[in-house]
């Protein structure tokens, strides 16, 4: 199944291909809204997965943490 990004940069290709080489003027509009709604898209995405890279580099945080507090406080 094809993601919705990748399904968006093929649109966008598609789009382009047409205005450009096939010299479609009547999807020029259609092409510039298109980019900027991909646009939109990716900045959503990328916010979302900066929130959970965040959340991750705080758990590989704790995980550091509870090996150090595990070393210290072992029985020999």
């Amino acid at each position: 199944m094809m993601s919705k990004v990748a399904f968006g940069l093929l649109t966008l290709y598609q789009l382009a291909m047409a205005v450009f080489n096939e010299g479609s003027r009547r999807q020029v509009g259609d092409l510039f809204e298109f980019v900027v709604e991909l646009e939109d898209q990716i900045l959503d995405m990328m916010t979302s997965l900066a929130r959970v890279k965040e959340t991750l580099s705080q758990l590989s945080e704790l995980y550091l943490l509870s090996l150090y507090y595990a070393a210290t406080n072992s029985v020999d």
